[in-house]
């Protein structure tokens, strides 16, 4: 039986990431954007907070399907740093409003941010991502679960340009040992098998 789950994100390679995932767990779960995306404020102290955020505003919808949400943050050994505000930090500088900034603009921003952290470090250093997830179901419930990831960030781009993650070209995975550009469709599922089991847990598949 077809199951159909609403992402609510406009990022389209989180998407296809979700999409990849949902695919290896049954044939029968789909995913698709959810209709009319809400971009919210996010504000809050963790991941789990902003992903219970991003999904706040489809309480009693009349969809019928799961909406699901997730935020990620960031933690650096060894430095002070927001956790929650990956990307804001990295374009403090730029001098224009969010509305104006263009994706390849947040690339080249973030690209450099991250590089000169890294630099500062002596060209690597470790780090790790917690992802939090929240699924709002049909009748109002929410469940969610989180993970960590962990990576060595380094200072220098490695393979083709990911305009929507642009810290995949800097970083090595601690599990594969290769960098995300370079990961075969078995390191892929190895690296976010956390997330694969997430899923089946709220999901009760």
């Amino acid at each position: 039986m077809k199951q159909l789950l609403y992402f609510a994100s406009g990022n389209k390679q989180k998407l296809e990431r979700m999409q990849k995932i949902c695919s290896s767990i049954s044939e029968d779960l789909m995913v698709e954007q959810v209709p009319q995306l809400v971009e919210v404020e996010e504000d809050g102290t963790t991941p789990a907070e902003n992903a219970r955020q991003k999904i706040r505003p489809y309480v009693g919808n009349d969809y019928g399907v799961p909406i699901i949400a997730g935020d990620t943050a960031i933690y650096f050994e060894g430095i002070h740093f927001d956790p929650t505000t990956v990307k804001r930090q990295a374009l403090q500088e730029l001098e224009k409003t969010w509305e104006n900034i263009s994706q390849d603009e947040v690339y080249d921003a973030m690209l450099e941010y991250y590089k000169t952290l890294a630099k500062d470090k002596g060209g690597s250093f470790p780090f790790n991502y917690v992802d939090a997830w929240a699924v709002l179901f049909p009748d109002g419930s929410i469940k969610d679960f989180e993970y960590e990831r962990h990576y060595i960030m380094t200072d220098t781009p490695h393979g083709p340009k990911q305009l929507y993650f642009p810290m995949c070209n800097l970083y090595r995975s601690m599990i594969t040992g290769k960098y995300f550009t370079d990961w075969d469709e078995h390191d892929f599922y190895k690296e976010f098998a956390h997330q694969r089991e997430g899923l089946k847990y709220v999901l009760d598949l």
